[in-house]
């Protein structure tokens, strides 16, 4: 019978101890591996398009002069309410709306309406996030004029304008938001436009307007932009 081998105990650890060679070139090696991963990491977040935020801001206009005032000098001034596109550090990009007596106008900038996931496509959750249709925004309409663009496949860039008049905002003016997405989307169908989404990814059978194959034969556009003013 053979005589089972007694099990070393293991080797105690010196402090201070000095590593063998191998084990330092072990090291080495992972640690340039791990700078090497970072600086792929920060490359890609850098090439990466920043996170679409949209914050609203307060300004002071005088009402003598019509010109900006600092806050310090706000009294007797207009208040307006200002939305901004900013990116990842807080730096703002561009204005993308504001709100006065005379005019509302909200943008919805490149990138708001998801390509990606569970809503891409949507562009009623996108005119939500610009607030232009609460009724805040919407209260005393009398008439909305809307601009949208985008890219087609070929990378060029087009454009289309309609209006939505005084007549049919007072018939309507309760059910007013629904009056604003669905002229957006009659307006794109009649051009034979349509947000860029995987078309197997809806459920056609709640969908009321349209078909899955009509669907296939619109122009898938990217980069869509849509800019509204609502005129009081």
């Amino acid at each position: 019978m053979a005589k089972r081998k007694k099990k070393r105990p293991p080797k105690e650890k010196i402090w201070g101890a000095v590593p063998s060679r191998a084990a330092r070139e072990t090291a080495r090696q992972s640690a340039k591996e791990r700078r090497a991963y970072e600086r792929k990491q920060r490359r890609l977040r850098a090439e990466e398009p920043g996170v679409i935020e949209l914050k609203t801001m307060t300004r002071w206009r005088s009402k003598r002069t019509g010109k900006l005032v600092p806050f310090a000098k706000r009294k007797g001034a207009a208040r307006e309410f200002v939305q901004v596109q900013v990116d990842q550090k807080g730096r703002i990009i561009r204005t993308t709306g504001f709100n006065t007596t005379e005019e509302v106008r909200r943008t919805v900038v490149a990138g708001l309406i998801e390509e990606t996931g569970t809503n891409q496509g949507l562009v009623g959750l996108a005119l939500d996030r610009t607030n232009i249709m609460s009724p805040s925004s919407l209260k005393g309409a009398r008439k909305i004029l809307v601009k949208v663009s985008g890219t087609d496949p070929r990378g060029e860039r087009a454009s289309f304008k309609f209006d939505i008049d005084y007549p049919t905002i007072r018939k309507r003016r309760r059910v007013l938001r629904s009056v604003l997405l669905g002229s957006i989307l009659y307006e794109m169908r009649a051009r034979s436009w349509r947000t860029w989404y995987r078309v197997d990814h809806v459920d056609w059978s709640k969908v009321k307007y349209g078909s899955k194959s009509k669907t296939r034969q619109r122009v898938p556009m990217r980069d869509v932009e849509i800019v509204v003013r609502v005129m009081r």
